[in-house]
C-alpha cells in the first residue's frame, strides 16, 4: 500500500513516519484490497476556551468502491494517529460484514428459488 503523508504545520520525523506506516499497514489485514492512503496532519494551536493544543489527523483510504474517510483529534500526535486508524479499521470491518451478509442473503434467496 502506498501512503502519502502531508503536513504543512508539523515536522515529519522518521519515527513519526514509521509509526504512521506501521499502523496503516495493519489495516491491510482487514482488507487487502487497499490501494493507497492519504494522511493530512494539522496542528491546532491552543484557543482561549481550550487550554490544550491538539493535532488533527484526516485520512482517506482508496479502495475499490467508495473511499473510506476518517478524522480525529488528540493531545498527542501519536494518539491522534492511533485514534484515526481505529476509526478506519472500524469502517473497514463494517464494510466487510455488510458485504458478507449481502452475499449470504443472495445465496439464501437463490437456494430458496431452486426448491
Amino acid at each position: 500500500m502506498q501512503i502519502q503523508i502531508s503536513s504543512p504545520t508539523v515536522k515529519l520525523t522518521d519515527a513519526l513516519y514509521n509509526h504512521i506506516e506501521s499502523k496503516f499497514e495493519k489495516l491491510t489485514r482487514i482488507n487487502e484490497r487497499i490501494l493507497s492512503a492519504q494522511v493530512n496532519i494539522h496542528h491546532e494551536p491552543a484557543k482561549a476556551d481550550i487550554s490544550h493544543q491538539a493535532f488533527a489527523i484526516k485520512a482517506r483510504l482508496y479502495i475499490p468502491g467508495k473511499d473510506i474517510v476518517a478524522e480525529d483529534r488528540g493531545h498527542d500526535l501519536y494518539q491522534a494517529v492511533d485514534l484515526v486508524v481505529d476509526r478506519l479499521a472500524r469502517q473497514l470491518r463494517k464494510r466487510k460484514t455488510d458485504l458478507t451478509d449481502k452475499s449470504r442473503d443472495t445465496s439464501r434467496e437463490f437456494k430458496e428459488k431452486e426448491k
